[in-house]
């Protein structure tokens, strides 16, 4: 009976173990759809809230007064940064191990020039 009950302990943990990585196979292609589709808004809105952070946030920061302004909104704009990030990394990840096409020209179709240069720095295709 004891051998019976450390065989189902054993199944569980195998099964448990598939689920985990079934879940991060989810989690990985639905991450990389989002990332390839939302990308463009969140450089549009990382834009935004940078000039926000270096126009408003920032000369407001060194009065005692207005300091806690400052502070929350730089909490929230690292989160936009962040979530940037984020997306910038998965979808150029998987671009390179080929699940996605790499950065094209049409990617940037919103900005100005229609060149990456503007966002990243670097040319990245």
């Amino acid at each position: 009976m004891k051998a019976l009950k450390n065989v189902g302990w054993v199944v569980l943990g195998i099964s448990m173990i598939a689920g985990l990585v079934f879940v991060a196979a989810l989690l990985s292609n639905g991450m990389a759809w989002a990332s390839g589709h939302v990308l463009e808004y969140l450089i549009t809105l990382n834009n935004i809230v940078t000039v926000i952070c270096l126009v408003l946030l920032l000369p407001l920061a060194p009065f005692r007064k207005t300091r806690i302004v400052p502070a929350y909104g730089l909490y929230v704009a690292s989160f936009v940064v962040r979530s940037l990030l984020m997306g910038v990394r998965i979808y150029g990840s998987l671009s390179a191990l080929g699940r996605r096409r790499s950065f094209h020209r049409s990617d940037f179709r919103h900005c100005r020039d229609c060149s990456p240069r503007n966002y990243f720095g670097v040319v990245a295709f």
